[in-house]
């Protein structure tokens, strides 16, 4: 039921951007047809594409924030135990990425291993740390440790990345007077 709801809300999400978008477009050929002015059509144009590409971050968070928050939601707590500290490869200074593998006891006391999908230099755990656990019981292979990178990551990412990107869309067609009046200001 939660995917039913989650593919219908961004089938509706996206109609709206589309409409948004056909919008947008339409009043970036009134601007264009009304001055002959490259600069604010260049502008233009590239806000929208900005304002696309902001809303389709924002559509992605909303989605995957959705589904974290029925995971939390449908979700049981309890604690597992770091076994190993799995490299993942490294990052852009050369120093090594670490997921931590744990395990955990399921309320029917059936032990799972899992690794974590999120992997940070240095590693937030050691191994033998006790750390709070989030599982469905209908699918214990898909836990995640009860941290914040872990369960709200993705959704927060990609809504700072496509909030920020719809503001820079939303300043962009009025860049040249901004400047324009700025150069009146300081001269």
């Amino acid at each position: 039921m939660g995917i039913l709801f989650l593919i219908v809300f961004m089938l509706v999400i996206g109609a709206w951007f589309g409409f948004i978008a056909g919008y947008s477009r339409g009043y970036s050929k009134g601007v264009r047809d009304s001055r002959s002015d490259n600069c604010r059509r260049d502008w233009t144009d590239i806000a929208l594409y900005f304002n696309l590409g902001g809303g389709i971050c924002l559509l992605v968070a909303a989605g995957t924030a959705l589904h974290a928050l029925h995971f939390v939601m449908t979700s049981v707590r309890t604690t597992g135990t770091i076994v190993e500290l799995v490299e993942k490869g490294r990052d852009g200074e050369g120093a090594a990425r670490f997921s931590p593998r744990f395990t955990f006891r399921d309320t029917l006391g059936n032990e799972h291993v899992i690794t974590a999908s999120v992997a940070t230099s240095p590693a937030p755990n050691r191994v033998g740390d006790q750390v709070p656990v989030l599982y469905r019981p209908d699918d214990p292979k898909e836990a995640k440790i009860d941290r914040f990178p872990d369960v709200w990551g993705l959704p927060f990412v990609t809504g700072i990345l496509g909030g920020l990107a719809v503001i820079v869309g939303q300043v962009l067609p009025f860049w040249p007077r901004i400047c324009s009046a700025l150069r009146a200001t300081w001269t």
